[in-house]
């Protein structure tokens, strides 16, 4: 075995020019074209949107909660003592954020598992395409026949997740009524015509997010269809 000792600056550009000579024997990439298929490509974009959709949750909360701290230190002996005060303030609060909506739960004692739901009504000529579910969180994807219209029913236990979606996202925010629970339904622009409507079940804690770019009235059907099924392992 060699005694000699090796710099970690000699180590570095060894690297380098074993990096360079790889990928100096990779083909160009006009020689690696290939059509992925359907399927995959249709997962793909399931994993991009769950993706996107937890880490800007997370970077809306981080500045969010940020500002909100401060805020609440800043106020906290005043409104403890001054009830109509206390009102004032957070109303006035939720008007700063009245362009960002933030789902936000921490529940240490959350013994809720293995939740399942599906929706007993969806529309016609779609079916199920895709199924991702684990012990606190389930999405589904459900497609027409041509796959131009298509729909997701995503939902996950209140236990230290979160949920976020900027008005800039969607030009206008409807309320309306899950099953007697108030929701959102955020309507999607002339960029994107998405719609997502999200709704917090706190009885049975969990919150439910259904997204599609199909009509307001079927995202609202299926969102009061919903129904307990049995879990698949």
């Amino acid at each position: 075995m060699s005694n000699m000792a090796w710099s970690e600056q000699e180590l570095a550009n060894a690297a380098k020019r074993v990096a360079e000579s790889m990928l100096t024997s990779f083909p160009s990439p006009s020689e690696c074209e290939h059509v992925f298929s359907d399927d995959f490509e249709h997962s793909m974009e399931i994993l991009r949107k769950k993706s996107k959709h937890r880490v800007v949750a997370h970077k809306i909360w981080q500045r969010a909660a940020v500002i909100l701290i401060v805020t609440i230190l800043s106020v906290s002996t005043w409104l403890t003592v001054d009830i109509q005060a206390r009102e004032r303030a957070f109303q006035w609060i939720k008007e700063i954020y009245e362009s960002i909506t933030i789902y936000l739960f921490n529940s240490e004692d959350n013994e809720i598992d293995h939740i399942c739901y599906e929706p007993s009504w969806i529309p016609d000529g779609f079916s199920l395409v895709d199924n991702y579910q684990d012990s606190d969180y389930c999405l589904r994807v459900y497609a027409n026949d041509t796959g131009e219209k298509m729909f997701s029913v995503e939902y996950t236990l209140m236990q230290h997740t979160s949920m976020s979606t900027t008005a800039q996202e969607y030009s206008e925010v409807v309320k309306v009524d899950i099953n007697g629970i108030p929701a959102n339904l955020y309507i999607g622009n002339e960029t994107s015509p998405e719609k997502a409507l999200i709704w917090v079940d706190e009885a049975n804690q969990v919150v439910f997010n259904i997204q599609g770019n199909i009509s307001n009235e079927d995202i609202v059907h299926i969102a009061q269809s919903l129904i307990l099924s049995i879990p698949t392992k």
